[in-house]
């Protein structure tokens, strides 16, 4: 008996100590707060600034996606590759939201010197699982922005531009591919990309950090090129260029998104502090793939503000293009000028119209109105009006339509 309580007791003494020793590695914090600061004071100012960054760049998201598709699905009723692209790409931004929202309620943006070693690992590996969503997602979103750049500036399919445009894609799908395999096999064993007291080894997170913020803001810039070089090469009014070129550009908010990112990851690359430094990298992530989103929305959704005005012989008659009854032979023809370029009319034959101004203007190109040729002839009894259509296209197989209207009195 008395062996059995010794051996008691000394079983709950060293219970005692391992619990005290746990609770005061509890208390530790992951590292030494620098001078100045003190452990635990835990400052929530980046909570907040992603609970607003979230709430808004969603918000705007969720409205351009609905209105993209109800012009594309029920006044267009056209779906093409880029729309079920879109849905994707909204999809996964939805996703990279909720993790974000994760990665913050785990103490992400929280300073490590506030945070034990437990809890630091739990925002290193939410962060690691985001940032690979993250390379996904931005790379959806810039494929479906060179989609509608190919249906709405190639008119030739293989063409030089559209090759260079494919070759274009080809290097954002092998970068952001190679990006993401690196980060999912960051280290060896994987567990420890988050538990750094397991043996193994790691690449260099901050060199990697960099490298993917300098691909994007040079990549989100060439992106704001291409529809400023296509657009300002039409032949065009340079009002109408601009405001085309402005509703492609939208997105030029995301190179500024992704060159703050970059200089953030860039003066964060030294600092131990990852729980504070790497949430932010995500924050600003978080605008520029939203702004990126939006610009993929708002082309279709020009067909919302501007007017349809009537097409063909009635636009003509309504606006004075035909004069009324006249003498025999008499006859008025009023011509449109043709195109200003014949590269631009395979533009005017593009399924993606989502730009047309008005009815006489398509991806900002001017049609050419139709030319009526009106003229009465007849006798005492009988009037015959005629109108001929006729092409003005400047092609060598012309089209003349002609309506007669035979009137009789008695």
């Amino acid at each position: 008996m008395p062996l059995i309580r010794t051996t008691v007791s000394t079983f709950s003494t060293s219970l005692s100590l391992l619990q005290s020793h746990f609770s005061v590695m509890a208390q530790v914090p992951a590292i030494a707060p620098p001078a100045g600061h003190i452990a635990f004071g835990r400052d929530e100012t980046l909570w907040k600034w992603n609970v607003l960054c979230i709430c808004v760049c969603l918000s705007f998201t969720t409205i351009g996606f609905l209105l993209r598709t109800y012009v594309r699905a029920c006044i267009r009723r056209e779906w093409a590759w880029e729309d079920y692209m879109t849905c994707v790409s909204y999809a996964g931004f939805v996703l990279y939201c909720a993790l974000m929202t994760t990665v913050m309620h785990n103490y992400g943006g929280v300073h490590e010197w506030d945070l034990t070693v437990s809890e630091v690992q739990d925002v290193v590996f939410w962060f690691n699982v985001t940032s690979i969503e993250y390379g996904i997602e931005i790379l959806f979103t810039k494929l479906t922005i060179l989609t509608i750049y190919r249906r709405v500036f190639v008119p030739h399919r293989w063409s030089k531009f559209d090759m260079v445009l494919r070759l274009f894609e080809g290097i954002l799908i092998l970068f952001y591919f190679a990006i993401s395999v690196v980060k999912i096999f960051e280290c060896t064993p994987r567990a420890r990309i988050w538990n750094k007291s397991l043996p193994g080894t790691c690449v260099d997170v901050s060199k990697l950090l960099n490298t993917s913020g300098l691909f994007n803001f040079t990549t989100d810039v060439l992106i704001l090129l291409i529809p400023v070089k296509s657009v300002w090469n039409l032949q065009m009014k340079k009002k109408r260029k601009l405001s085309v070129v402005l509703i492609f550009t939208f997105g030029m908010i995301a190179p500024v998104f992704s060159m703050v990112g970059f200089l953030v990851r860039e003066d964060i690359s030294k600092s131990p502090d990852v729980t504070y430094n790497q949430p932010l990298v995500l924050l600003w992530g978080t605008a520029e793939v939203s702004t990126g989103f939006i610009c993929v929305c708002l082309p279709p959704l020009t067909i919302l503000f501007h007017k349809q005005e009537p097409r063909g012989p009635s636009q003509s008659i309504l606006h004075g293009e035909s004069n009324g009854v006249g003498g025999s032979g008499q006859q008025k023809t009023k011509r449109k000028p043709k195109f200003r370029s014949d590269n631009d009319t395979d533009l005017l034959t593009g399924q993606y119209i989502e730009l047309e101004e008005a009815s006489s203007y398509t991806l900002g190109v001017e049609k050419p109105n139709p030319t009526y040729k009106i003229g009465v002839s007849g006798g005492a009894t009988s009037s015959e009006q005629s109108r001929e259509e006729i092409n003005t296209s400047g092609n060598a197989q012309d089209i003349i339509k002609t309506v007669k209207i035979h009137q009789s009195f008695t």
